[in-house]
């Protein structure tokens, strides 16, 4: 068995529960049983769809050394083969409790501390450049087992080596991801400047399961024929397939999109994502705008730049290319394989 602790909700976005849900699809595979610990209900539905069982703490997301007592009642119940966490409000004291009594995996994106633990994963581009080395060689803390860099990138099967992505000489379909639960109102301010200034492409918006705006994304859209909205999205990859441009939030979308070699708009809307964001430019897979938060007219920023890659097929092309070639989507497997290993 394997427990997951992680959440999602109007705050924490909805990536740490994909990301691991797309992990517990590959250890089912290979015939392991996943549960989910959440800190409360919000993400109850997202899980229990995908078929997990959820245990519902009745805790604070962001005062996890509260729980500690209720973890470790679960752990000791259910004697897990693996504890894997995902969250950023982790502290010393909460991942010392629980690496004595289990074999604990923690997912990073920040190289915080030296996280106590048998295995750590940080997936991200910058993952291999964070200095893992020097941190725990400076702490005196045991350096766990560590898999670092996209190729460990946790997709969900369907982005298994995706056929190569055919870019059109002339772009129509561009598709927005705004996160789970867009705190920044990004779709609704895009869909009123488009609706001002004029729409030269059909735009596709994905409205997150916690977007606050669905209805106002929904009341704006009409029933214009040139912007779509979805929600509930069965199948993502043919979505990602069909679209020549994208508009992302640096969160772990960027990864799919990597794999079906969609040229990429992205930008910031939280600390976390600042390094992510700039080690896909750095390597020439995204255009980064930056943190919105601090980018007053950032919606048109967004519209020029896809102007910019409509206008330009050979760069488009490049780009998709080297994403695909970078991001394979058999990251998630690759993980189980080694965690299971003793």
């Amino acid at each position: 068995m394997i427990i997951f602790r992680a959440d999602g909700n109007s705050i924490v976005c909805t990536g740490h529960i994909m990301r691991c849900l797309s992990m517990a699809d590959a250890f089912r595979r290979r015939g392991e049983n996943c549960i989910f610990a959440i800190a409360d209900n919000t993400p109850e539905e997202l899980i229990s769809s995908r078929g997990y069982e959820t245990v519902t703490l009745g805790t604070r997301y962001d005062h996890l050394d509260d729980e500690i007592s209720a973890m470790q009642s679960l752990i000791q119940k259910k004697c897990p083969d693996l504890v894997i966490l995902d969250t950023y409000f982790v502290t010393r004291t909460y991942m010392d409790a629980l690496n004595v009594i289990c074999s604990l995996v923690y997912i990073d994106d920040l190289g915080a501390f030296p996280y106590p633990c048998r295995a750590l994963v940080n997936y991200n581009a910058y993952g291999p450049y964070l200095g893992y080395e020097e941190l725990y060689g400076r702490s005196g803390v045991k350096a766990p087992k560590q898999y670092l860099g996209i190729k460990y990138a946790p997709l969900r099967n369907d982005f298994r080596c995706v056929e190569k992505h055919s870019q059109p000489e002339k772009v129509s379909e561009v598709l927005v991801s705004t996160g789970g639960a867009d705190p920044e109102h990004i779709t609704v301010r895009l869909i009123r400047t488009l609706l001002e200034k004029g729409i030269k492409y059909k735009y596709h918006f994905l409205v997150g399961a916690m977007n606050r705006d669905a209805e106002e994304i929904c009341a704006l859209a009409g029933n214009s024929d040139r912007i779509i909205v979805h929600r509930n999205v069965r199948d993502m990859k043919a979505l990602l397939m069909e679209s020549d441009i994208a508009v992302s939030a640096a969160g772990s979308t960027l990864y799919e999109l990597c794999a079906c070699g969609v040229p990429t708009v992205t930008y910031v809307f939280a600390d976390n994502q600042k390094m992510g964001a700039g080690a896909f430019q750095r390597m020439g897979l995204m255009r980064n705008i930056g943190d919105v938060r601090e980018i007053g007219d950032f919606e048109n920023k967004i519209l020029e730049e896809i102007d910019m890659l409509s206008l330009n097929e050979a760069l488009r092309r490049e780009i998709s290319s080297k994403m695909q070639e970078l991001v394979d989507g058999c990251g998630a497997d690759r993980l189980a394989e080694r965690l299971l290993q003793k």
